[in-house]
């Protein structure tokens, strides 16, 4: 039977209405309870029957016609479309990865997806929606079962082919085209790139000499050798400190130093005179002697169960806890991070 008419119209609005007061009530009651135990974890979901109660239901939530994530009401950080509609999301990834390879033949998916280049496949081929965790499910799914389903066999094992004491990469012996250190000993991978970054730069070797792109896509071939490489060495967090050492470099480039000492002076408030800085000119690149009395200053904030976690948290209002301020400790001197941040996005 269709039903038609106002009164169907009625009850239909009727019953929106009534869903959209209980969303805005659980959503209320919701972030009160997360604050009243931001300590607690959220609880494990054993499968998705544990997502519905009350109104809360799958015909109303996982219904993919609202957006790709369902009803986006219904979720928070342990209750998600994928955890609680997990046939939904199914359907919508599997959508997703046919939309990354439309109009391109059979090829260009072999070509990006394949893991003997990276564990993300060719990263020439990602950017915006397109990721390799979206476009290439099987692979990926693979890279994440691998080190505990795939990558052991007989006298192959991960205290043998993953032992750093034998080199960067393990047991060489251990690996071929597929089965890589990196796949199969990711915690390993982890350290053994944090020690190689540590200690790529020695003598003549620096950052502003090997990572210079103008030189080549891999900066300085001369540079390199074995595991110390351009991927290797020239992370993003070198590219950052590179590009900081610029800003600062040219910061005051043919202004007179009175005019520095003017923009920099913490007596006109904590990030100097506002009006100087523009985009990544600012306090806290160009005036780096002020910051490091700044951030002296705050670090004697700090005495007993008094901390910078507890008293500068913004959740509990604008200047954080009130309750930690008196004299000269104040949000605004104890909590330097916190204010400039909020002055740039003024």
């Amino acid at each position: 039977v269709k039903l038609t008419g106002t009164p169907y119209f009625a009850c239909w609005a009727m019953f929106r209405c009534m869903f959209l007061i209980a969303g805005v009530a659980a959503s209320w009651f919701g972030a009160a309870f997360r604050a009243a135990h931001a300590e607690v974890p959220p609880p494990a979901l054993k499968g998705s029957a544990d997502c519905w109660m009350g109104s809360m239901s799958p015909a109303l939530c996982c219904d993919v016609r609202n957006s790709l994530q369902g009803d986006s009401r219904c979720w928070d950080e342990t209750f998600t479309f994928e955890a609680c509609c997990p046939e939904e999301a199914e359907l919508v990834n599997a959508e997703i990865e046919k939309s990354c390879w439309v109009g391109s033949l059979g090829e260009a998916r072999n070509m990006c997806c394949d893991i003997r280049k990276s564990l993300r496949g060719d990263s020439a081929c990602w950017g915006d929606r397109f990721t390799f965790e979206t476009c290439c499910r099987a692979e990926a799914a693979f890279v994440k079962s691998a080190p505990t389903d795939s990558c052991w066999y007989g006298d192959s094992q991960p205290s043998v082919c993953c032992d750093l004491r034998k080199g960067f990469r393990g047991d060489g012996r251990c690996w071929d085209n597929l089965f890589s250190f990196e796949l199969c000993c990711p915690a390993q991978a982890l350290q053994a790139a944090s020690m190689i970054e540590d200690s790529c730069w020695v003598g003549v070797l620096s950052p502003r000499t090997c990572c210079d792109m103008g030189k080549g896509p891999r900066g300085d071939d001369a540079c390199w050798n074995d595991a110390y490489n351009f991927e290797a060495c020239c992370t993003p967090k070198v590219f950052a400190a590179l590009e900081l050492e610029h800003i600062q470099d040219t910061c005051w480039a043919g202004v007179d130093r009175t005019v520095r000492d003017q923009c920099c002076d913490i007596k006109a408030g904590l990030g100097g005179v506002r009006e100087c800085w523009n985009g990544p000119y600012n306090f806290q690149n160009c005036c780096f002697e002020e910051m490091r009395t700044v951030k002296g200053f705050a670090d004697n904030c700090w005495i007993g169960s008094l901390s910078h976690e507890f008293c500068c948290d913004q959740r509990k209002g604008p200047r954080g806890d009130v309750a930690c301020w008196s004299g000269l400790f104040q949000f605004e001197t104890c909590c330097p991070h916190e204010v400039l941040s909020a002055a740039l996005q003024q």
